[in-house]
C-alpha cells in the first residue's frame, strides 16, 4: 500500500514540475526571456517542490502508521469485548444455576412443611379413629339397650 501511494504522490510532483514548467513556456513573454526566467526559477522551483514531496511523504507516513495505531487499538478493542461478552455469558450461566438452586431449596422447604403438615394429619386421624372406637365401645351397650327397648313396645 506505500509503494503505491509513494508512486502516486511522485506522479503528482512530476506532473506539478511539468505543468509549471509548460505554463512559462506559454507565458505571453518572449522565448528568450521566458527562458531566462525559467532558469532563474528553476533551482528555486525544484527546491520547493521537493520540500512539498517531502511534507507529503513525510504526512502520508504519519498517516499510515494513525491509520495501524487505529487497527491495533481496533484489534485490542474488539479482543477486550469479546472477553467481556465470554465473562458476561459465563455469569449467566452462573445466575441461571443459582436460580436453580434457589427455585429447588423454596421447593424443599414446601415439601418439609407439607410433610410436617401431613404427620401432623396424619396423627390428627389417628386421633380420630381412637376417638371413634372408644366412642364406638361407649355407645354400643346403649345402641343394644336402646334396640331391645323399642321392639319391646
Amino acid at each position: 500500500m506505500s509503494d503505491s501511494s509513494g508512486s502516486n504522490i511522485n506522479a503528482f510532483l512530476i506532473g506539478l514540475i511539468i505543468g509549471g514548467a509548460l505554463g512559462v513556456f506559454f507565458a505571453p513573454d518572449k522565448g528568450e526571456e521566458t527562458r531566462r526566467k525559467f532558469k532563474e526559477n528553476y533551482k528555486e522551483w525544484s527546491k520547493k517542490a521537493l520540500e512539498e514531496a517531502e511534507e507529503l511523504q513525510e504526512a502520508h507516513d504519519r498517516a499510515v502508521r494513525s491509520l495501524e495505531d487505529v487497527q491495533t487499538a481496533y484489534g485490542e478493542q474488539k479482543a477486550c469485548v469479546e472477553r467481556l461478552r465470554e465473562g458476561l455469558n459465563r455469569k449467566q450461566k452462573v445466575l441461571a444455576a443459582a436460580e436453580r438452586t434457589v427455585r429447588w431449596l423454596q421447593l424443599s422447604e414446601q415439601l418439609a412443611d407439607l410433610s410436617k403438615r401431613l404427620g401432623r394429619a396424619q396423627g390428627l386421624r389417628r386421633q380420630v379413629e381412637q376417638a371413634q372406637r372408644e366412642l364406638g365401645k361407649l355407645v354400643a351397650p346403649d345402641q343394644r339397650e336402646l334396640g331391645s327397648l323399642t321392639w319391646q313396645r
